[in-house]
């Protein structure tokens, strides 16, 4: 009976909670920290409604002194924690915190907890009186006035926060511009074939009749063979005509610098 009636009375929250829950599941675009900080604002979302729940059913229960005395003051305690608490998390979602900052936010709640524990006793912030009543004391305003501070920090990052976005966005746009230019200059970039045509190759890496294309990325050849073919291969990339045999063309032949025993013909590709 007391879940079905917490149920009717939240039913709205639940379903929201749940679906939030459900977009985060389905979702491969939010960041792992965002997720986990926003399961984490739901699960203490739904425990701060439950603990309403109850302490509100608490304070139709007259004159029992373990209620009045110990489980009501300690369900108000939970519940004014928790209110700072969840915005603290929120920031974590909209505007993430360092360490530094993080700590500096918990200090007020870290100060309110013993005196909010200690109010029954204290009479300070809140106390119960016989048959079941909530009487405030001198600083009864307190957590809410706690809970706005934290509301006022939690607005503010937020506007500072996406005052910036588009600055940032700006830069990444930059970037995606300078990687498209890059991937267009890719490939436009002309491609040269390198065939080897003789070989006796001391390592025998190389065998006759190999075949290489070559656009960007070096071919699979040794360093002293490339060294020795990279300056006709950049001339036809960028439109040269070579010396080939007594006439000008768009090929060239090298030899490799260990006695010619490699010798590599480059032609430009038609395609």
């Amino acid at each position: 009976m007391f879940i079905l009636d917490y149920i009717t009375k939240n039913y709205i929250l639940i379903i929201e909670l749940i679906g939030l829950l459900l977009l985060l599941s389905i979702s491969v675009y939010v960041k792992k920290r965002a997720v986990y900080y926003t399961r984490l604002a739901v699960i203490l979302i739904f425990l701060s409604s439950v603990l309403v729940f109850v302490e509100s059913k608490l304070s139709f229960i007259d004159e029992v002194w373990s209620i009045v005395y110990i489980w009501r003051p300690l369900f108000t305690t939970f519940v004014y924690i928790l209110h700072p608490l969840i915005l603290i998390i929120m920031m974590q979602i909209t505007s993430p915190l360092n360490k530094k900052l993080h700590f500096i936010l918990l200090i007020p709640v870290g100060i309110c907890l013993p005196l909010y524990l200690t109010s029954q006793l204290t009479h300070f912030v809140f106390y119960f009186e016989f048959p079941n009543h909530y009487s405030g004391g001198p600083l009864a305003l307190l957590p809410y006035f706690l809970f706005a501070l934290y509301v006022i920090v939690f607005i503010v990052r937020s506007i500072i926060y996406f005052k910036n976005f588009p600055i940032r966005d700006k830069v990444n746009k930059k970037r995606r511009r300078a990687a498209r230019k890059i991937e267009y200059l890719i490939d436009i970039m002309k491609k040269v074939v390198l065939t080897v045509t003789e070989s006796r190759c001391r390592s025998g890496f190389l065998k006759k009749g190999d075949t290489f294309t070559v656009s960007d990325i070096c071919p699979p050849v040794c360093a002293e063979l490339w060294h020795a073919a990279y300056p006709y291969v950049f001339a036809l990339q960028n439109g040269a005509d070579l010396d080939c045999d007594k006439n000008k063309a768009k090929e060239f032949t090298v030899k490799c610098p260990d006695g010619g025993r490699v010798v590599l013909h480059g032609k430009l590709s038609e395609e």
